[in-house]
């Protein structure tokens, strides 16, 4: 993903936001995604259209529609899940970002563990709103780490 194929998305993901009065919660969830996803790396859509549309509508959607949050304990149980997650599967590279070099996957690993524990501790002490807001970045990410079917590592075939 380039700077110019982002800068579009998130301008108009902020326009939407502040139209909805919901400039704070956005900016939360994407920060959220954004940062853990730029260690973690993941799963691509093939279309920059498509990839477009449902950028800005999880972006706006997810903070507009969440309601009051979920509960403490199952915000903490589930970031534990989602730590677990990222932690087995990150980084997640693709045929069109493969992770060619051995360092660089276990330094993105680290990181992308290191940010999910931060977040993880940040939803915590975070009210309900924001606390969900970012735990749902979290399943995201996490989400879309998995693979579907036999995933190809690239630095063990390139190297």
């Amino acid at each position: 993903m380039t700077l110019p194929n982002v800068i579009p998305k998130l301008i108009i993901t902020i326009i939407l936001a502040l139209l909805l009065h919901e400039l704070v919660p956005v900016l939360i969830f994407m920060g959220s995604f954004l940062v853990l996803r730029g260690f973690a790396y993941g799963r691509h859509l093939k279309s920059d259209l498509l990839c477009t549309i449902l950028t800005i509508f999880v972006f706006v959607g997810v903070p507009y529609v969440i309601g009051t949050g979920i509960s403490e304990v199952y915000r903490l149980l589930l970031s534990l899940i989602f730590v677990i997650i990222i932690s087995i599967f990150a980084p997640a590279d693709t045929v069109k970002n493969p992770i060619t070099s051995k360092s660089l996957r276990k330094k993105l690993k680290r990181r992308a563990i290191g940010l999910s524990l931060i977040l993880s501790l940040l939803q915590i002490v975070s009210n309900n709103y924001f606390g969900t807001i970012i735990l749902i970045a979290m399943a995201l990410a996490a989400l879309l780490l998995m693979p579907y079917e036999r995933r190809e590592n690239y630095e063990r075939k390139n190297v």
